[in-house]
């Protein structure tokens, strides 16, 4: 990660949070552009999502990829808007909530758009201390961070699976001997077995 040239008199948004720019220009200074979160104060980074999107990124195993970047800041916050669909029970909505907190990412419930950006506002007021503005150095992280995190590997070896595969579709599709050629045959077959091991509710 390193240290930009914002400055922490602005929160910044990105350009496509259009209804929290149009809200919070009315109260505090406002830089739009595109940053690799939805919202920057100071040292924090925010992303924000409806109940709708955050169903959606469960169902399509894209939430904890999304929030990669977003772990690259000192202080992060995923904010929850409005009602859910129930497109998914309870226990996988507070599953992932519980994963997402466990990362460090503290969620935050808003019932409206209105409430989102009142969060916002109310934060930068409050985190007056004198702070550096932080943006994840390369935007390749993601892919790091997802196999990183698979137990036994870390990021020197999830850059070696990168380098040999080129993309995490091709790691996630190597076959055991490939892996353990790789990794070494017990590493190898862990990380295989971690993998394709199927889900299990509760």
């Amino acid at each position: 990660m390193k240290q930009s040239l914002l400055t922490d008199e602005f929160i910044y948004i990105d350009y496509r949070e259009r209804g929290l720019i149009e809200r919070l220009r009315k109260k505090a200074r406002v830089s739009v552009g595109n940053f690799p979160v939805d919202v920057i104060v100071k040292d924090v980074g925010i992303e924000r999502k409806t109940g709708r999107d955050f169903e959606a990124s469960i169902i399509d195993d894209r939430l904890f990829e999304q929030v990669q970047v977003l772990k690259e800041f000192p202080k992060k916050v995923v904010i929850v808007e409005g009602p859910f669909e129930g497109r998914l029970g309870e226990k996988h909505v507070i599953g992932a909530m519980a994963s997402l907190v466990l990362q460090g990412i503290a969620i935050i419930r808003t019932r409206n758009l209105d409430e989102s950006a009142y969060f916002v506002y109310s934060l930068s007021k409050e985190h007056q201390a004198e702070t550096k503005i932080y943006v994840p150095e390369k935007r390749k992280q993601p892919q790091l961070a997802t196999l990183a995190g698979i137990p036994g590997v870390g990021k020197k070896r999830a850059q070696k699976l990168l380098s040999h595969f080129g993309s995490l579709n091709k790691v996630f599709s190597a076959k055991l001997e490939d892996l353990q050629a790789l990794l070494g045959p017990t590493l190898g077959k862990k990380v295989y077995n971690f993998i394709h091991k199927r889900y299990e509710e509760w």
